[in-house]
């Protein structure tokens, strides 16, 4: 019983991350070369998301047709209760990135992002990454 238990938690869980990976305009895998503030104007909520960049230094596109090296993506470094669970990035750190669109006040930015905790995966899930984006 415990094997279906966590055979049926794999699979809710692949089903959970195949949504994410349908959803995403670009899937990267890389590294980030450089971070710094972004020149968005800061939000005058208490709320304000803090946007950064981040360059990714791209090893492998598998998903979309980005040719470049290198993806500028916006992410929050607010540590605020509503950006809390978002990928916060630092120089150096290696992975996936499913990204989409960054839309401000209903206008869509130039950037990408990975706005949920789920959308920066380890460089190990690849296999994982590549199959699920396979099944489509």
């Amino acid at each position: 019983m415990q094997s279906d238990i966590e055979r049926f938690r794999q699979e809710q869980s692949d089903r959970d991350l195949a949504e994410r990976l349908r959803s995403a305009e670009l899937v990267v895998m890389g590294k980030v070369a450089a971070i710094r503030p972004s020149d968005i104007p800061r939000g005058a909520t208490e709320h304000d998301p803090e946007w950064y960049e981040a360059d990714i230094q791209v090893t492998a596109v598998l998903k979309g047709s980005d040719t470049t090296h290198t993806v500028r993506i916006l992410f929050p470094a607010s540590r605020d209760v509503m950006w809390y669970d978002a990928p916060k990035f630092e120089k150096g750190a290696e992975g996936m990135w499913l990204l989409r669109p960054l839309a401000i006040a209903g206008r869509r930015l130039a950037h990408l992002t990975a706005p949920q905790r789920g959308d920066f995966r380890p460089t190990a899930e690849e296999p994982r990454i590549r199959r699920l984006l396979q099944q489509k």
